[in-house]
């Protein structure tokens, strides 16, 4: 999902800290941030939602100080416009960038995707800056009891291999997994990393595939395996989880997109260190991979599904001469005044706006500055891959996958659209990625060569004699032969090809330039993509007859033409 409530009592979380503040001597450092405790946060906190009945988590938003490259939206650049706080933002943060946690309300939960499923209420998303004339909002809330505060010895500016002295608030690998660490603009972040050798391959560099995970807080996973892990071992890549230690954003996203979430034409891709934190991050990241002889540089990939793999794209995009491919599964790209509109509101009102008015944003302060969401795709002379899937019945992605192969077929990018209907046998699949996801993954973008037109023919005599009720669940049977090596013609760790896919399910697959994998020669359309056949019709928003909109538009916004600026990022 884009967004996802997390329902907890709050009362125990101000009572903890409340009690941690009075132990404090005076003159002492204290482990945790100096707050005012007000009784109308305490009977704020006890308040219970009207929409669902259950108690709401409240997260908080760190004070950004500015720096060299971060001038705006921090404390110490004279303004309040973004997430600055100290209960925001007190004369520019009083301490200029010391200051508390602003507070975060958690985002709605979205409603089953059934046969009549709405997407639920949408609770606020971040604490936005006060507005000029307007009094700041009341103090912050403490930090919840699993808050981290540990302040480790080493602070390297490098990623670095966890030790006890660096570790700090990473939650660091032991078995499978190694962790990286490194400090940017004062801020800990952590790089979890499967099958990372020790030194490289026979075969040479091993590609890498940064894995988009906002919204864990940082953690490094299981350990214990898992598809993600058995696809790296298969097919020899690096898994590079990039995640963020907080959680300040949409539905709790700890990574931030570009320029509060505006994109328009004038600024198509907000790419800049000053528009995202992320960006000095992921040079961090890129650096490590040039720098690693195990790793292949020049096969970078990215990946997520929802939300995940929008900042997936917005990574690919702007690090457009270092990534390879992407594969955005569950979304594509929103459109300002068109559906389907994103749960937490992203192309219809900015980061602030949601921030401040929640799911009433767009009646309150539509972006009519917008036009797109995350950005255009704009790759210059880069071009880059695009698997967009996405099934029909997927309220949240369908029509939005459309959006971006439109897109990037505009910019010259190779875009291959994969619209799933519901698998044979189903009668429902929603939001998720297609079943047997990382053959789907590994087959169209490529990360090793196709499998031989013999192995596709075994394949298919495997899936013919299969006693599996499903037919993915056939895949599954005859990929786990192909893996163990009984399957004639097939060399193992070959991505499967098109039609092998096709056996696992069925969706209607639009190749821009005719590839698939490694493979050519495939169709190409005479024109746009064939529109996918979504349960819920998508496009410009109407003022018919029905239920309220999702969101609505002033109705003096008339949707403007597309025609990004002729600008790299």
């Amino acid at each position: 999902m884009f967004a996802r409530v997390r329902v907890l009592c709050f009362v125990n979380a101000i009572a903890h800290a409340a009690a941690e503040l009075a132990t404090c001597p005076a003159g002492d450092e204290c482990t945790q941030p100096t707050v005012s405790i007000s009784s109308s946060l305490i009977q704020k906190a006890r308040v219970e939602s009207s929409v669902s009945g259950k108690f709401v988590e409240k997260k908080l938003i760190a004070a950004r100080p500015c720096t060299d490259t971060q001038t705006n939206k921090c404390c110490g650049d004279a303004v309040c416009d973004g997430r600055e706080t100290e209960a925001n933002c007190a004369v520019d943060c009083a301490g200029n960038g010391d200051g508390d946690g602003g507070e975060q309300g958690g985002n709605g939960e979205d409603g089953e995707d059934g046969e009549d499923g709405e997407d639920g209420e949408d609770g606020g998303n971040g604490g936005g800056g006060a507005h000029d004339g307007e009094a700041p909002p009341p103090p912050p809330a403490p930090p919840t009891e699993d808050a981290c505060t540990t302040v480790p010895a080493e602070k390297p500016a490098e990623p670095t291999l966890c030790t006890a002295l660096n570790q700090g608030c990473c939650d660091c690998g032991v078995k499978t997994i190694q962790t990286y660490v490194f400090w940017i603009q004062g801020v800990q972040r952590c790089l979890h990393m499967h099958n990372l050798p020790s030194s490289a391959p026979s075969s040479g560099p091993m590609p890498v595939v940064l894995h988009m995970d906002g919204y864990s807080g940082g953690s490094k996973g299981s350990e214990f395996g898992g598809d993600m892990a058995e696809a790296a071992e298969y097919y020899g890549f690096v898994a590079l989880t990039v995640g963020n230690n907080l959680k300040d954003g949409a539905g709790g996203f700890g990574l931030e997109f570009g320029n509060n979430g505006i994109a328009n034409d004038d600024n198509p891709t907000p790419c800049s260190r000053s528009e995202s934190r992320e960006i000095e991050f992921l040079e961090g990241i890129f650096k490590f991979i040039e720098d690693n002889p195990t790793l292949d540089a020049k096969k970078v990939y990215t990946e997520g599904f929802s939300q995940n793999s929008m900042f997936a794209i917005y990574t690919a995009v702007c690090f457009a001469d270092k990534v390879t491919g992407t594969w955005q599964g569950g979304s594509g790209q929103a459109r300002t005044g068109s559906t389907p509109v994103a749960p937490g509101m992203q192309g219809q009102c900015s980061f602030d706006s949601n921030a401040e008015h929640g799911s009433n944003c767009c009646d309150e302060d539509f972006c009519s500055d917008c036009q797109y969401w995350p950005l255009w795709p704009k790759t210059c002379s880069h071009k880059i891959v695009d698997c967009i899937a996405s099934y029909t019945d997927d309220t949240i992605a369908c029509g939005s996958d459309w959006h971006m192969y439109e897109a990037m077929v505009v910019e010259g990018n190779d875009a291959r659209l994969l619209s799933f209907p519901v698998p044979e046998g189903d009668s429902f699949a929603g939001h998720q990625d297609p079943k047997n996801k990382w053959a789907w993954f590994a087959g169209c973008l490529g990360i090793t060569p196709s499998c031989s037109d013999s192995c596709a023919r075994s394949f298919g005599s495997c899936i013919d004699s299969a006693s599996d009720d499903k037919n993915y669940d056939k895949f599954g049977t005859c990929e786990g032969k192909l893996k163990d090596g009984l399957l004639s013609g097939c060399s193992l760790g070959c991505a499967p090809t098109l039609g092998m896919l096709q056996r696992s399910e069925s969706p209607v697959a639009t190749l821009s330039q005719g590839k698939f994998g490694t493979e050519t020669g495939h169709a190409t359309p005479a024109g746009s993509a064939p529109k996918p056949d979504c349960k819920k019709d998508f496009g410009p928003f109407t003022t018919g007859k029905g239920p309220k909109a999702k969101c609505t538009a002033p109705s003096s916004y008339t949707t403007p033409a597309i025609n990004p600026n002729d600008v790299c990022p």
